[in-house]
């Protein structure tokens, strides 16, 4: 141990207590600290109060459970002295290794923090940077009408819906046999469905070549059903001011005027096959 440090006064140096400066007979008078190994007087001390302990229990339970020896010689555990001193010095040293403790995770949870800021931080920089791409993508494009016309991919479907008709006894196209038509002669179907008027089997087609193929296919491998073009509704156009009789390019240059975005679709076509809406014919208006 460190003598210097431990300043107690029953502290037994070359075999006298500092105490009562009398030699003291160690072996059965003294007790050795467990940390320091220093010795110390614990009994008949001239002064009672540096005393471990009364002299009987110290001889007949103390010191024996300290040394292990006696009675408790094959006891489970050991009972341990500290002196003053040594006792302090360990509990500052757990007081100090506690805050040592409590400040190393202070730091971690500050050290998280920053981390988390850091990337909370940049992942808001790179959310503001898409989104200042998006808003240049959609400034930089054309607007998005909600006008039907401009689906292409809806008006396009229009072109191409065909419907298979019952045989003469009311049997709907073979389903399987449908399939197999479609699968084996590579025509690409967008969507089956049944009809709700006439129960017959609808097929949008993706192009009209396919459906000219599946026409063919029908009528020499179902024989008895038909296939049609579907008369699809199509998105009302409104105009309005009709009070005369107009010609076929009055009533195109109303509709235009009066229905945004159906210009493109008049106008960027060759023929009249391939235009998605055009004026047929002019109707006499009726008398009110």
């Amino acid at each position: 141990g460190d003598d210097n440090l431990n300043t107690a006064p029953n502290l037994i140096t070359d075999g006298q207590c500092n105490a009562c400066n009398t030699n003291v007979n160690v072996d059965a008078h003294c007790i050795r600290c467990w940390f320091c190994k220093n010795l110390f007087h614990a009994i008949n001390c001239s002064n009672e109060k540096y005393c471990v302990s009364a002299t009987t229990v110290f001889s007949n339970q103390i010191q024996p459970a300290v040394n292990n020896t006696g009675a408790y010689e094959k006891r489970f555990g050991r009972f341990l002295f500290v002196c003053d001193f040594c006792m302090t010095r360990e509990e500052e040293k757990r007081a100090h290794e506690s805050v040592d403790r409590v400040d190393a995770l202070e730091r971690k949870i500050d050290s998280m923090k920053n981390a988390f800021k850091t990337e909370m931080s940049e992942l808001k920089a790179v959310i503001c940077n898409s989104d200042n791409q998006v808003i240049k993508a959609s400034t930089s494009t054309k607007s998005v009408s909600n006008n039907v016309w401009e689906d292409t991919k809806r008006t396009e479907n229009l072109k191409h819906t065909m419907a298979i008709k019952k045989d003469t006894n009311g049997n709907s196209v073979n389903a399987a046999k449908l399939e197999k038509i479609c699968v084996d002669n590579g025509i690409s179907v967008h969507k089956t469905f049944t009809m709700k008027k006439s129960s017959d089997t609808g097929i949008i087609l993706h192009n009209k070549s396919d459906a000219e193929k599946l026409r063919e296919k029908i009528a020499s491998d179902c024989p008895g059903h038909t296939i049609e073009k579907v008369a699809t509704k199509i998105p009302t156009v409104n105009v309005v001011g009709l009070n005369r009789e107009y010609s076929k390019d009055e009533i195109t240059t109303m509709v235009k005027n009066q229905n945004p975005g159906i210009t493109s679709i008049i106008e960027n076509s060759s023929s009249t096959d391939d235009k998605i809406l055009d004026v047929i014919y002019v109707a006499p208006l009726k008398n009110n």
